[in-house]
């Protein structure tokens, strides 16, 4: 039998130099991970900005509850347009079910929108007018940006409702009472003209001048009765007429023109959208060119309008006076909302005419005129084209 033994001392002394490597080790071990989980921590803290799971989940009840109870339509989508998120009025506005929209394509969805575009222009827009499903809307669309990156679109809109209309026609009684000014104004002159002549006992000339004013405002309502059989387009190219006069120019509609009862699909108040702030255009580059060059032949002060309705589609033309359009102009560029050669509050009016006429699946042709001014014509199919 064969004993071998160890001294205590010595087998501590050989145990003691891995204790204090593995109690460094472990020091170490433990440094390193909460490094890593603190570096983990605030990227995902990052990610969530900041919120801790049940606040992330107490957020999201709070959305859906917020979002069913809103009676403005949102709907929502990522970077490859695909609908993420879309509420319960949206739904009803737009007659679609919730379960076969999500997470599909909004083109396939809804192929009149255009929502994607929000993600490639980065752009917000501001109570626009659109038509989708066949519902007219009024929307407002936001980009999502994270990181600085789009990385999705939000849309929320309404039913043009009976505030809406209410708030058309006080633009159009604002229009009327601006005509009904015009013609206050043109009538005082008048009625001081008649009153010296009657003053001098000149009655010749007091009968001579009711006579052509009577004369020229019953040839022109006649003019307009048969040529637009529309009151509303009748009775604002009249409006306009007095505007013209006051202004010191004339508007003359050709004596071809014709516009009978319009479709039923066309909406007589956006014919008179277009046309006004045709003509109201007009008006401006017409006065420009005569502030800008001062000394203005008479038949640059006139402008002309042009209605038509002979063949399929309705066309509405306008023809001014002014310097016309730049010779390298981008017709892309200045029908976006808020571009303008005038002032920096303008640049809606060319921007709305395409806007309708696009829903109408119509178009927008500039160009400038052979003698003088610029020529701007809007076509409006009058069926629906497939």
């Amino acid at each position: 039998m064969v004993s071998v033994g160890y001294l205590l001392e010595r087998l501590q002394d050989r145990v003691e130099p891995f204790l204090l490597f593995l109690t460094v080790m472990a020091f170490v071990v433990v440094g390193v991970n909460a490094l890593v989980a603190s570096y983990v921590s605030r990227r995902f803290q990052k990610a969530i900005l900041g919120f801790e799971p049940e606040e992330i989940g107490r957020l999201y009840v709070e959305l859906d509850v917020t979002m069913s109870t809103i009676k403005e339509g949102i709907i929502s989508i990522d970077a490859k347009g695909h609908l993420r998120s879309i509420n319960k009025s949206a739904c009803g506005i737009l007659g679609i079910r919730k379960q076969d929209a999500m997470n599909r394509p909004l083109r396939k969805v809804i192929p009149e929108s255009d929502l994607h575009n929000v993600l490639e222009t980065g752009g917000t827009d501001h109570d626009i007018n659109l038509t989708l499903n066949n519902q007219k809307l009024i929307a407002n669309r936001s980009p999502i940006i994270v990181a600085g990156k789009v990385v999705g679109a939000v849309s929320s809109f309404r039913l043009r409702d009976d505030i809406t209309e209410l708030t058309e026609q006080l633009a159009q009684t604002k229009a009327y009472a601006e005509m009904l000014r015009s013609q206050t104004h043109e009538h005082r002159n008048k009625l001081n003209t008649i009153s010296g002549l009657v003053q001098m006992g000149e009655l010749e000339g007091v009968q001579k001048l009711i006579g052509q004013e009577t004369a020229h405002y019953q040839s022109l309502i006649e003019f307009l009765r048969e040529t637009v059989k529309d009151p509303l387009i009748a009775g604002m190219l009249l409006g306009k007429s007095e505007r013209a006069r006051e202004l010191g120019l004339e508007l003359r509609v050709e004596e071809g023109s014709r516009l009978e009862f319009l479709p039923t699909r066309i909406n007589p108040e956006d014919v008179v959208t277009v046309l006004g702030n045709l003509i109201d255009n007009a008006f401006d580059a017409t006065i420009a060119a005569i502030q800008k060059e001062q000394h203005i032949a008479q038949e640059r002060r006139s402008v002309e309008v042009s209605i038509s309705d002979y063949g399929n589609e309705i066309i509405l033309e306008v023809i001014d006076g002014g310097c016309g359009l730049p010779t390298e102009f981008d017709a892309d560029k200045l029908i976006e909302k808020g571009v303008s050669s005038k002032a920096s509050t303008r640049g809606v009016g060319l921007y709305l005419i395409n806007q309708l006429a696009s829903r109408y699946q119509g178009q927008l042709e500039m160009s400038n005129n052979k003698e003088s001014g610029a020529r701007m014509t809007v076509y409006l199919p009058k069926e629906e084209q497939l």
